[in-house]
């Protein structure tokens, strides 16, 4: 399941058959998007120009999730994902048949400071980050903007510093600034969770053959004796 990137239809997710669900967990969740400050810190992201008439994107409808896969259906090791299905408008208007891209950050919308990176040595590396970027992130006619966007690594959680706490959206540049919103987080998983996957293991070897039936006593051949042994004849002289 580990995409690097891509939103993602949940139909690339295999059709669960008995022993090979997927395993998943909610780890996150957030329904409230709002405006990024003008003095908010977006990390390497480019600054947005001022949208004609102040405009911004607003979602009416919906939530982002981020969930936790184990591969019971054997795709991948352990993965984080965001689930979003969100209904998008601009000024009263659908927002439809545009762009709009995912970012994990480490800070909250009052500053979301820094892209999430999960390893700080790889950068941004696309498989090293939580977000969605131009693959399958383009609105629907009725302003939908729905997938899953997962990589191959488990999130940090708060208190950590470097933890996964929010979600901006960044739409086309013309249009409006960025909307972030606030992950907020649920229990952590059970502590067996993370065992619960299969890790595509081979299946189990077969059990071993039954032993042979011990033959009855009646069939057992009793082995010959070894031949008798005549003396040597004594020679006259």
């Amino acid at each position: 399941m580990g995409h690097g990137g891509g939103l993602h239809d949940w139909s690339f997710l295999p059709e669960p058959t008995p022993g090979r669900e997927f395993i998943r967990h909610e780890v996150a969740r957030c329904s409230r998007f709002v405006p990024v400050p003008a003095t908010g810190n977006l990390g390497p992201l480019p600054a947005f120009p001022a949208p004609a008439g102040n405009a911004t994107i607003q979602v009416v409808s919906g939530s982002a999730s981020i969930f936790y896969y184990l591969d019971g259906n054997c795709t991948d090791k352990a993965t984080t994902s965001i689930d979003i299905n969100v209904n998008i408008t601009l000024n009263g208007e659908p927002y439809s048949g545009r762009q709009v891209n995912g970012y994990g950050f480490t800070g909250n919308c009052s500053n979301p400071y820094d892209l999430y990176r999960h390893n700080a040595s790889k950068g941004d590396d696309r498989f090293n980050m939580v977000w969605f970027k131009n693959e399958n992130s383009n609105t629907t006619e009725d302003g939908n903007l729905y997938g899953a966007a997962p990589n191959v690594f488990i999130s940090r959680v708060p208190p950590a510093a470097d933890a996964l706490r929010s979600l901006v959206l960044y739409p086309s540049p013309e249009d409006s600034a960025p909307i972030c919103c606030d992950l907020v987080y649920n229990p952590p998983p059970p502590a067996d969770f993370f065992t619960q996957g299969s890790f595509c293991r081979v299946p189990a070897p077969p059990p071993p053959s039954p032993p042979s039936p011990t033959p009855s006593p009646a069939t057992v051949r009793r082995a010959s004796p070894p031949p008798r042994r005549s003396a040597p004849r004594k020679q006259l002289h």
